[in-house]
């Protein structure tokens, strides 16, 4: 129930206030930006430095990490039925998820909180483990372009 609540409240803070997700070393930037700063409704695009360079529009809120467990908890309860969801509180008070995707298989997930909210969540690929870095807030001018260069792009 503690990671349920996390979750939503990480998710609601990163949809209200604005949220920079950056994977690994940079490998990936992903933004997501209040609806007052949203490019005619669009919010949130990544972006993949490549080559070739990628800005993408997000259309989907699961993509983020601070995200993915509240959609899959709110979905669940929207069809009358439990998330399929494993978790385990840590001794230093992060939380260890287990999560099956079928298709695209079963992914570990290490969520590190302050104050109640995620900051880091580490996920598991294989033998492969990306860390993602949460930063909650209106992002940067340099992160704010990402979306404007995706919607620029998608909408040429």
């Amino acid at each position: 129930m503690q990671f349920q609540l996390a979750s939503e409240r990480s998710c609601l803070r990163a949809m209200t206030e604005g949220v920079t997700e950056v994977v690994g070393e940079g490998a990936l930037t992903l933004v997501m930006v209040s609806e007052d700063q949203a490019i005619e409704s669009f919010s949130a695009a990544y972006f993949e430095p490549g080559p070739p360079e990628s800005y993408v529009l997000v259309f989907e809120t699961d993509v983020f990490a601070v995200c993915g467990a509240y959609v899959s908890f709110a979905l669940a309860k929207e069809a009358g039925t439990v998330a399929d969801i494993a978790v385990e509180l840590q001794p230093d008070g992060s939380f260890f998820v287990v999560q099956d995707f079928g298709e695209f298989g079963v992914q570990g997930q290490s969520y590190e909180l302050e104050d109640g909210f995620f900051t880091t969540v580490s996920t598991s690929f294989g033998d492969e483990i990306r860390t993602t870095a949460v930063s909650y807030g209106p992002p940067t001018a340099k992160n704010y372009q990402i979306l404007e260069t995706a919607f620029q792009e998608f909408f040429g």
